[in-house]
């Protein structure tokens, strides 16, 4: 009886690995495509699988820069050990081997546009050695994306909760995804936003009120190491406060909105 068990649950891992593995072909034969480009110096062709946002904010030769800094022209061979999807974004983790035997750890990811065609989004690879960090030292690349002070996050705060202030009044999203960022607005349909924040137009309450209060932060701007910007805190309304968390993304130079959670309590 443990026996079958046993083999029931091996076979649903082999199953699920097969799922991943079948699911995130596209990625890897798009990155595969890729690095085949650069090695042969079509860079015309490699530039142009990169997703817009990616070509808005890295030009053709910063991208070409990047790659020959990494040794990444002289690709050889890939192995992706971790591989990851959720919807129309995924994730490949793993090594680059050039034609010197150099091993080039890299973390790529992708969006998947209407077409069904995965496009690169970003590349990351981690800076080596040690880094330090407040006396200590760590192996963690540190992001390249200046963290913006508390007044320039309150005023990024009190832009976005303009915006779903000024939709509630209108009874539909759309001002506030329109200003989302792309990858916001490619999970997220007005549908959906709409119907997720119905309860707050259901209300009938002026938020733009808020627009003449300080919003409180708490604990403070934050970022973590891919660059994701946390804003979270709330603004003291009475007999109860308008709690929000707020996430951005850098993109074509400004804070772009890729997570909106409100309440009030």
């Amino acid at each position: 009886m443990w026996k079958k068990i046993v083999l029931g649950i091996v076979v649903l891992i082999a199953g699920t690995t097969v799922l991943v593995l079948y699911l995130t072909a596209g990625m890897s034969e798009t990155a595969e495509n890729f690095f085949e480009e650069v090695k042969a110096h079509r860079y015309d062709k490699a530039y142009g699988m990169l997703s817009e946002d990616f070509r808005q904010s890295t030009s053709r030769e910063e991208l070409i820069r990047f790659l020959k800094q990494a040794g990444l022209d002289q690709y050889q061979s890939a192995s992706w050990g971790n591989r990851s999807m959720e919807g129309r974004r995924g994730v490949l983790e793993g090594t680059v081997t050039t034609s010197s035997g150099t091993a080039v750890p890299l973390t790529i990811r992708f969006v998947k546009y209407g077409d069904g065609n995965w496009q690169i989004y970003e590349i990351e690879k981690p800076k080596a050695g040690a880094h330090i960090v407040d006396g200590g030292a760590t192996s963690t690349a540190a992001s390249t994306t200046a963290m913006p002070d508390t007044e320039t996050s309150k005023a990024l705060v009190r832009e976005t909760i303009g915006r779903f202030a000024r939709s509630v009044n209108k009874g539909e999203m759309s001002e506030l995804r329109d200003s989302a960022a792309e990858i916001f607005r490619q999970e997220v349909s007005l549908e959906r936003i709409n119907q997720a924040l119905q309860p707050f137009i259901k209300m009938g309450i002026d938020f733009t009120v808020l627009d003449r209060m300080d919003p409180r932060l708490e604990p403070g701007p934050e970022m973590d190491e891919k660059g994701v910007l946390t804003l979270q805190g709330y603004y003291d309304t009475k007999p109860n406060r308008f709690h929000y968390t707020l996430r951005y993304i850098r993109e074509k130079g400004e804070w772009k909105l890729v997570d909106f959670n409100v309440a009030i309590r």
